[in-house]
């Protein structure tokens, strides 16, 4: 529906209804059940909903911790769920645990995450081993695997990689080097990044690609002035009133984060039309049950009330009243002081 009335109350009262229960539409996606807990977690902070965080943080906390791999053979960090039958295990005694059972870098990733938002020092994380783990799963030419069994390769994980060893304060188990050469050799001749050297350019990846780099703190080593502005101008043109994530697409809420975050990570969020964004974002919103959708019209998930929220962040419209976003980490940039400090 057309509302531009900001749904404040329903958002908060969607993303808590998805922690205790969520649609069957996303039940395909019930291995990677963390993400989908970042996602409420995540959006009820940036929402400012403390008191619903507070109510929910202890046995999210313990939740996430039942989840983590226990270091054996170098396979650590995180799985997405217990969807493999491994029993919940709160007292998470040291157990062998069994072959096809192994952490996921962008569930680890997403189990840090949602752990700073919540406030956790991270201390009870076999913080160390997972560091160390990264490493295995490099390639020579620089990407990282999802998991230590093979899995996927692209630039989506080297993102989850250095989110992690930032999170963890740990860059022992990354190859900066080859990390950097990878996102240069997934250049494309438009100036956006793919996932893949010679694929297309790609919203997704481009953010995966420029945030990796800041956070490697070679963003401006790795890319000419050159580059930099076509990058630039290859980003601006994605916009039409929301994002959309490659040239021809329709738009997409998810991308008010992916392009609009890469646009504050090259500090040119300004150039965008803000007014036009905040229309469309506002028009996503889901005026029966709350959430955001991908498209106006259809139905709310997760993902997209998630990257709708912290997109509209971004644009800092002070009646919003949503708690500023850091773009590079994608978790307010008060989950990230607060990591900080518990840290020194």
């Amino acid at each position: 529906g057309d509302q531009m009335e900001f749904a404040r109350a329903k958002h908060i009262k969607y993303f808590t209804r998805c922690l205790q229960a969520l649609p069957s539409s996303v039940q395909s996606m019930d291995n990677n059940r963390m993400t989908l807990v970042f996602f409420c977690i995540s959006g009820l902070d940036v929402l400012g909903a403390h008191d619903v965080l507070n109510e929910h943080r202890e046995s999210v906390v313990r939740w996430i911790k039942s989840l983590e791999i226990f270091p054996t053979d170098g396979r650590c960090g995180f799985r997405g769920s217990t969807f493999l039958g491994v029993p919940f295990n709160v007292q998470r005694e040291d157990d062998d645990g069994f072959k096809f059972d192994h952490g996921h870098l962008a569930m680890t990733y997403t189990a840090l995450a949602t752990l700073a938002v919540l406030g956790d020092d991270l201390s009870g994380v076999h913080r160390a081993e997972i560091a160390e783990s990264l490493a295995a799963l490099q390639s020579d030419d620089g990407c990282f695997r999802c998991t230590h069994d093979s899995g996927e390769k692209d630039m989506r994980f080297l993102y989850c990689a250095c989110t992690i060893a930032h999170l963890l304060g740990d860059w022992r188990g990354v190859d900066k080097a080859r990390a950097v050469a990878y996102v240069r050799s997934s250049r494309e001749y438009d100036g956006g990044y793919a996932q893949n050297p010679g694929s297309e350019s790609h919203g997704g990846s481009t953010f995966c690609a420029l945030a990796a780099l800041k956070l490697m703190g070679q963003l401006d080593t790795a890319l000419t002035a050159a580059e930099r502005a076509q990058t630039l101008d290859w980003l601006l043109m994605r916009q039409h009133d929301g994002f959309q994530g490659r040239p021809h697409k329709p738009v997409d809420t998810c991308y008010s984060f992916w392009i609009a975050g890469s646009l504050a990570i090259l500090d040119s969020l300004h150039l965008i039309d803000a007014d036009a964004n905040r229309k469309f974002l506002l028009s996503v919103q889901c005026s029966a049950i709350g959430g955001l959708s991908k498209h106006p019209d259809v139905m709310a998930d997760p993902l997209h009330s998630y990257m709708g929220l912290a997109g509209l962040s971004l644009l800092q419209f002070d009646d919003l009243q949503l708690s500023a976003v850091d773009p590079v980490l994608n978790i307010s940039k008060q989950a990230v002081q607060n990591l900080e400090a518990a840290r020194t």
